[in-house]
């Protein structure tokens, strides 16, 4: 295992550097469903060499007609964006018979770790720290609600995977939101195929959990969760099954952080409640969103303190990570992996994309509201529905 930086250690790819295309594959990250992810340099003349993120699709996804065309109008959006708190698409190509996109190189540590890491430590991430993650999150979904010219056209964009695994922070404490290779493109002409539900379950919208139209409102419900999460070090709809969590999600009462947290401001409180409305409608639009974070930061301290106490989690380097090794960051890039399309099992059935993301005893259960009932036989009808679907979807691709 060799190292860098920080004490991290990457897993290499074989005995030496590998060749592909026209990157050099420098060190394994992780191995997801749909994808490979290495540290990458990209070579050029001179000895030029530059470290970027290479995400390669397995070839048995790539092989897929229908998931091949969605997955090239996917990646030509992503590579649009260009917003200080999204992570960078730099390319995307194709080696033999493997499509890959290239991405920004970030160092530093995944939401979900620095939630794990202050958690087993009993220490806060702070408010002030937290407003500042949340606010930069806030101006990417604005930046994605105001739309992004998409072949001349101005588009709105719903990233729908908003989650601790999926927001990452640098060891200089920036905050990034990243995995666009889900990105939805509103009245797309080609939409998801019936019965995939892309995404995490404990982080999706109600209003996504019954395959309704989305816009940025289902972003910001996702956040919200995400926020909660930061601020109690707990989590909020994650449950044993899935069928219980989606029940969760669609009918469970959402106690206030505070509740949980202590000490936290009644603002806090009442905004976070706000971007967990179960009704869309009920919820602050991007902009108020950001404007109402902006409030916060001012009235409850932000700035280089929190930037910094960002930064210092995203390292681990702090006196507490030295005397416990196990808090330290197992890699310098967690970037998020959801199929397109569900990864199956060795009977072929439809297995959700639920990672274990905190330790068990950080967990919390809530209960539920008097239509909890109801809720858990639409939750169970949404699981068959999809598992049949799915089925269906797989039985024409394979004809």
């Amino acid at each position: 295992m060799a190292r860098l930086g920080h004490d991290i250690e990457l897993e290499p790819v074989g005995e030496a550097d590998v060749a592909f295309g026209k990157y050099r594959l420098v060190r394994k990250i992780a191995d997801g469903g749909m994808a490979t992810i290495y540290l990458a340099t990209s070579v050029g003349p001179g000895g030029f060499e530059k470290p970027c993120a290479v995400k390669r699709i397995r070839s048995e996804y790539s092989s897929t007609a229908s998931f091949r065309d969605m997955l090239i109008r996917e990646a030509k959006v992503a590579a649009l964006l260009n917003h200080p708190n999204i992570v960078q698409v730099f390319d995307f190509g194709q080696v033999d018979d493997e499509y890959y996109l290239t991405m920004e190189w970030v160092e530093g540590a995944a939401l979900s770790q620095i939630i794990k890491r202050a958690a087993r430590k009993r220490t806060p991430i702070g408010l002030p720290s937290v407003l500042e993650l949340a606010g930069g999150l806030a101006r990417a979904v604005e930046y994605l609600a105001s739309g992004v010219l998409v072949d001349g056209v101005r588009t709105q964009l719903v990233h729908r995977d908003i989650s601790p695994s999926n927001v990452l922070v640098s060891s200089g404490g920036a905050v990034k939101l990243t995995d666009f290779g889900i990105v939805k493109v509103l009245d797309a002409p080609q939409g998801t195929a019936a019965g995939v539900i892309k995404g995490k379950y404990a982080y999706m919208s109600p209003e996504q959990l019954r395959g309704e139209a989305l816009d940025a409102r289902s972003d910001i419900f996702s956040l919200g969760v995400v926020l909660y999460e930061a601020l109690t070090k707990k989590r909020l709809f994650r449950r044993d099954d899935v069928a219980s969590t989606i029940a969760a999600v669609l009918g469970g009462t959402v106690p206030p952080p505070s509740s949980l947290a202590g000490d936290l401001p009644k603002p806090v409180d009442d905004l976070v409640l706000a971007m967990l409305s179960k009704r869309a409608n009920d919820r602050p639009s991007a902009a108020e969103l950001r404007s109402a974070l902006d409030d916060l930061t001012q009235r409850y301290g932000s700035g280089p303190k929190a930037t910094e106490r960002l930064a210092t989690l995203a390292r681990g380097d702090s006196e507490a990570d030295n005397d416990d090794p196990s808090l330290a960051p197992t890699s310098t890039a967690l970037l998020g992996d959801v199929p397109l399309i569900p990864t199956t099992s060795a009977s072929g059935i439809a297995m959700p994309d639920l990672e274990s993301v905190y330790p068990s005893a950080t967990s919390i259960d809530l209960n539920p509201t008097s239509s909890s009932g109801s809720s858990s036989w639409w939750a169970l009808a949404i699981i068959l529905f999809a598992i049949t679907a799915t089925l269906a979807f797989w039985a024409f691709v394979l004809q």
